[in-house]
Parts: structure tokens; C-alpha cells; sequence
């Protein structure tokens, strides 16, 4: 204890919370990781499947529906959020804790 400053003290006495804090947060990212990467699936589906089918020259039926552009723009939002979260999630479990 003599001629240590507290930070090096704190850093010491700390060793192990850390290592049990870095094993927590890997195994939670792998599980969220787990549930991000099933919904990106379902959501990348359906942004590429028309909902109500097309036309005979291939227009969505619902394209001049507002609740069509509305689901449209809610599922392209919600399939570049999926995708950010997997890039989060991956960024955690591919980190070094330093």
C-alpha cells in the first residue's frame, strides 16, 4: 500500500470485477446478437416481398395506399436499425478491453 497512488490501488483491487464484467458483457452481446441477427431475417424478407401482390405489369397494388408507403418506410427503418445493432453487437464481442 505504501507509495501507491489510489488509482493503482483502485486498478488492483478491481482485477477481478473486470474480467467478470468483460465475460458479462460478451456473453449478453452474444445472446442479443442472437436475437437481432432473427429479426434482420424476417425484416430483410419483407422489405424485398410486395405486400398485396403487383399488378399484371408488375406496379404494387397498394402503391397509392398511404398505409402501403407507411409500412414501406417503417420496415426500411427498421431493417437499417436491425443492421446497425448486429454492427454494434459485433463491434462489442470483436473489442479488446483495454
Amino acid at each position: 500500500m505504501e507509495g501507491r497512488t489510489p488509482r493503482m490501488l483502485f486498478t488492483e483491487e478491481h482485477k477481478g470485477l473486470v474480467r467478470a464484467g468483460e465475460r458479462w458483457m460478451k456473453d449478453t452481446a452474444s445472446s442479443c446478437m442472437l436475437v437481432v441477427a432473427l429479426v434482420t431475417t424476417v425484416m430483410f424478407a419483407a422489405i424485398f416481398t410486395v405486400l398485396g401482390g403487383n399488378n399484371s405489369i408488375g406496379i404494387p397494388n397498394f402503391l397509392q395506399a398511404k398505409t402501403f408507403m407507411l409500412f414501406a418506410i417503417s420496415d426500411t427503418f427498421s431493417l437499417f436499425s436491425s443492421v446497425i445493432a448486429i454492427l454494434m453487437f459485433l463491434s462489442i464481442l470483436t473489442s479488446c478491453y483495454a
